[in-house]
């Protein structure tokens, strides 16, 4: 599995100071060509051991917790299932099917399985225990590419100052960020 926070570069760029109003959802992108359904636990079973749950709407492939917060306030938190829209189920269904949850397909995905930071992180979970993952965040490239998707399909704003944000704050300027791009021009979901 591969995971990014939503505003995943402005993630990166809080511990350079800049300020960034970020969202609690969070967008795990499923390689689904590389996830066995012959496992010990599915998708499903560890969301659910966690507390996460569906509701069954047009939007399988989103699942809800609400947790409290240090201060005791409750807080809900959203996962957003996402996979690659290449291979898999057809061009007419949305969805991927990736062991027994839906992924919803999103364009640029497939760049974020080979584009990314790893970073560790410690933290305490609601249960008390502490708990150490090494996670993959989205690099620059699929990033604003699936932002610049999401903002043509959906049109909110958290996507737009979300790019905004990450380009106006990119390490190196304008300039890196436009060299970056190029050796990705000739993708599909890039020039789109």
């Amino acid at each position: 599995m591969f995971w990014w926070e939503d505003g995943s570069l402005t993630f990166s760029l809080r511990r350079k100071k800049q300020e960034h109003t970020g969202s609690l959802d969070i967008d795990a992108a499923l390689d689904f060509r590389n996830i066995s359904s012959e496992t010990y636990s599915t998708i499903l079973e560890l969301l659910r051991e966690r507390g996460y749950d569906y509701e069954e709407t047009d939007q399988p492939y989103i699942f809800n917790r609400t947790v409290k917060t240090e201060s005791g306030a409750p807080v809900t938190v959203k996962i957003n299932l996402l996979a690659d829209e290449y291979g898999g189920t057809s061009k007419s269904h949305r969805t991927q099917k990736v062991q027994d949850v839906k992924a919803r397909k999103a364009r640029g995905c497939d760049l974020a399985f080979n584009q990314n930071i790893s970073f560790a992180l410690s933290k305490r979970m609601p249960d008390g225990a502490i708990n150490e993952v090494s996670i993959k965040i989205a690099d620059i490239v699929p990033f604003l590419v699936m932002k610049g998707m999401a903002l043509w399909d959906r049109y909110k704003e958290k996507d737009a100052y979300d790019i905004y944000f990450s380009i106006l704050y990119y390490p190196g300027g304008i300039e890196k960020l436009v060299n970056v791009f190029q050796p990705f021009t000739d993708r599909h979901g890039v020039r789109s």
